[in-house]
């Protein structure tokens, strides 16, 4: 009876060992299809966008959206999340572009029917690859605001301790995309599994222009609390908590209002 017993409990052993690593090597196969869930292209382009192109470092032609400013208002350059698309950003940007704000909704590599297939190097390829193309339209950085939508954060941020900018705007951002993944699988070693860091805070410490995060009390996705990690990687950060919106904050015109009084701002300092 005990030799029976403890075969079984060896059995079970080792049955859920085996379905742990099923699931860990599941993880790691298709982290990329869950950190990059791409959506099908939208067809048509808003109203007050125009689809332009440009190049990546490593020559892969990139569409995205453009909007030239009025009246001395700032260019946006928006890193939209994992699931969206840059002809969404005409919807969302409509008050900021009726305004005079300027917009190149950027894109990314494998999104929107581009070329390529997306990854943490990739993106900051194709986030430079749009800087380079606002600067090439005559804009000087002190006219440009990075916006980084929840996976465009770690673009922005990105870019942030790259470039020289007037501002960087985050909304429903992370601190590092291992810390989150961390934090919600806490199942598998995902430190080792994750290709992919998106290392914000680090990122933001290396940066210096002023800096506003937004994000929603009530966000399952994405807790407010690695904003708020994030927020403290410089004392100067600010941070806006609101509730209501979830993850889907970016959609609130009060986000729109925020930005322009962000910004705005800036031009009396």
């Amino acid at each position: 009876m005990a030799k029976a017993l403890g075969r079984r409990i060896m059995y079970l052993l080792l049955s859920a060992l085996g379905l742990w690593l099923l699931g860990v090597a599941a993880l790691y196969a298709f982290q990329d299809r869950l950190i990059y869930p791409i959506q099908p292209t939208r067809l048509d382009t808003p109203n007050g966008l125009q689809a332009v192109t440009y190049q990546t470092s490593d020559g892969l032609q990139l569409e995205a959206g453009f909007a030239e400013p009025s009246g001395g208002k700032p260019m946006i350059v928006f890193f939209h999340g994992n699931g969206d698309q840059w002809r969404n950003a005409g919807d969302v940007f409509r008050p900021l572009l009726a305004d005079g704000y300027g917009l190149l909704a950027a894109e990314y590599r494998g999104y929107s029917g581009n070329p390529g297939s997306p990854s943490e190097q990739g993106l900051f390829r194709d986030g430079r690859a749009a800087l380079d193309y606002a600067e090439g339209q005559g804009f000087a950085p002190d006219q440009v605001v990075l916006v980084g939508n929840s996976l465009g954060s770690g673009v922005a941020t990105q870019l942030a301790s790259e470039r020289t900018v007037k501002a960087l705007i985050l909304v429903s951002p992370f601190d590092s995309l291992r810390a989150l993944v961390a934090s919600k699988v806490r199942w598998a070693p995902t430190s080792v599994l994750l290709k992919a860091t998106y290392d914000n805070v680090s990122a933001l410490r290396g940066s210096g222009q002023p800096t506003l995060i937004m994000h929603a009390d009530d966000d399952t996705l994405i807790p407010l609390q690695r904003a708020r990690i994030l927020a403290g990687a410089r004392p100067d950060i600010v941070l806006k908590e609101t509730s209501g919106q979830g993850h889907g904050l970016m959609g609130d015109p009060a986000v729109m209002a925020q930005i322009d009084r962000f910004v705005s701002g800036l031009e009396s300092d």
